[in-house]
């Protein structure tokens, strides 16, 4: 299993993934805020689409000065490939310009019965 993420401005605090209605599935993050990030500060989150591989699924929003966590969620999954680390880049932002960006790899893996039982739709190995 990947170690949480930890860098200059953030602290990866929990990363998994949440099954909604029994076949639903979506990421689940926590972030940690080690330092202020500045004026206007605003986040983007990038998560790996599990069809192709690409960073297509994204959440934001503005932030607080004073706010110390980050809880996103991905956009619910259409699939996921079962037994395999994921991608996902939190970028943080300063009046609108790139502060910094964080990267973790975040584990799917469940017992194959666990998954029929569930009933979330399994990705085939290397989707497109």
């Amino acid at each position: 299993m990947p170690e949480p993420a930890v860098s200059e401005y953030v602290r990866t605090e929990g990363a998994g993934f949440d099954v909604e209605d029994g076949t639903r599935i979506r990421y689940s993050m926590t972030y940690l805020l080690r330092r202020e990030i500045g004026d206007n500060p605003s986040f983007m989150v990038e998560f790996e689409n599990p069809v192709d591989g690409r960073l297509s699924l994204a959440n934001g929003g503005m932030l607080e000065p004073s706010d110390t966590r980050i809880v996103v969620s991905s956009p619910l999954l259409p699939c996921i490939e079962n037994h395999r680390n994921y991608r996902v880049e939190l970028k943080l932002f300063s009046v609108a310009q790139l502060v910094a960006q964080h990267n973790d790899l975040v584990q799917f893996s469940v017992p194959e019965d666990v998954m029929a039982e569930v009933g979330v739709k399994e990705c085939a190995p290397g989707q497109q």
